[in-house]
Parts: structure tokens; sequence; C-alpha cells
């Protein structure tokens, strides 16, 4: 199993995680005894080839997928087992999710889309200032009252990150975060993420493609036939 402790106040934390699919009449075995822990406040960079099932994985760490068998401990709390109401309070006020695209409504202002998701949710709706602070944390503030259209690139990416920061998640599940952009602005989005993990103590998982963006990650794994190996130092 990969150092680090997930702890009982943030993190995850997975042993002899087993996910299996039917296509075309025949098994596919994705994750075949995967385990992996990640403490608050680590960055975590995980690397694999296309259909290699780090999807797949970051889905079942973040309690979207129930298909497994294993266990998977999600700030202190066993997964397997929970019934879907209990995991998506759980997944609500527990983690965020970051993928490759940002997934912005257009027509909505930054702000707007940041609070969405909390749309229906009884209850659990924050105020406008969560919105500014999310915004503040990733340097895009002044743009509180643009509309989605009119971002670049790298600040919708920037607006998506933030959404997934409004519930201040422990876990921060990031699939492909930089992929649709360009060297330069695929750069700030992965130092903008280690920092946040840094100051905040959120656990950050981020699944690429690119090495070359993620060297200040703690550590790097890779997903290879269904398991997690430790790349070598400085491949991230």
């Amino acid at each position: 199993m990969s150092e680090g402790a997930a702890g009982g106040t943030g993190g995850v934390e997975a042993r002899g995680l087993v996910r299996s699919f039917r296509r075309d009449g025949r098994e596919l075995r994705v994750l075949d005894g995967a385990e992996l822990s990640i403490a608050p406040g680590e960055v975590v960079a995980l690397f694999g080839e296309s259909g290699s099932g780090k999807s797949t994985l970051l889905s079942i760490l973040g309690g979207l997928d129930d298909g497994f068998a294993g266990s998977v401990r999600l700030s202190g709390v066993e997964l397997s087992g929970l019934a879907e109401p209990e995991r998506s309070r759980l997944r609500a006020r527990t983690v965020g999710f970051v993928f490759q695209d940002h997934n912005l409504l257009p027509r909505l202002t930054v702000s707007e889309n940041l609070l969405l998701p909390f749309a229906f949710r009884r209850g659990e709706r924050p105020g406008p200032e969560a919105a500014s602070e999310a915004l503040e944390s990733v340097g895009i503030a002044p743009l509180a009252r643009e509309r989605a259209a009119r971002l670049s690139g790298g600040e919708r990416q920037r607006a998506a990150v933030a959404r997934a920061l409004v519930t201040r998640p422990r876990l921060l599940l990031c699939d492909e975060p930089t992929g649709s952009l360009d060297g330069a602005n695929g750069r700030r989005v992965a130092e903008l993420l280690v920092s946040l993990a840094r100051g905040r103590g959120v656990a950050v998982l981020v699944a690429s493609h690119d090495p070359s963006l993620w060297r200040g990650a703690d550590r790097a794994l890779e997903l290879s036939g269904g398991r997690l190996r430790a790349r070598l130092a400085g491949a991230a």
C-alpha cells in the first residue's frame, strides 16, 4: 500500500479495490486489488494509459460508483454498504470534483455557476460570500459577475476549481483538469491545485496524461493491470 495515512478527519484510503465490467459478453476487470492512501494536504498524481481505469478509480473514491469490491474509507467513513442517500450526503459535504470539461453554463455568471449545484439541495445552499471566497482563492474574484461564455479557457477551468471548493471539500478529485488547456494555462492550474492542497489541507488526487505538469505533487502513481504502482522519483 502507498505511504501516507488518510486519517479520520480527511483524505481517503482504499484497500483491495476490484471493479469489473461486462463488455462483449466477457468480464473486463479494470481494478484488480488497487490500494492507496491520500492524507489531508497531500497531492498525488495518477497516470495510466487511456482505458486503464483512472476515471473508474476516481468515481469509486468519490462515492459515485458503488459496484466495487474492497474497502474505501472517505474521511473515516466506510463507503461499502452505504445506501445511496447516505453516500450522496457524504459526497456533497466531503468531495469536490474537477473535470477536463469545466461544465459551466455559458449564460450564467461565474457566481451563479458556483452556486448552481446547491439549487436542488435543501438547507445546504451557501451564501454569496462562499462563492466570493472560492473565486478569491483561485485568483478570479473580479470575474464573479461575468458570464461564463466570456471567459478564457484558463479562466473557465479556474472557475470550475472554485466551484469544487465552495463546499470546503476534504478530498478533491481531478480528472484530466488540464487536458483541454494550452501549456501555460495547464501549468497555472496545476500550480493552483498544489497550492490549494497545501494551504487548505485538502487531499488531492489528479488523473493526468501529462507528467510534466505535476512535478510539484508529493507522489506519482501509475495505474496498470488494475493495480497502482509508484512511479520513479522525478516522474511527476
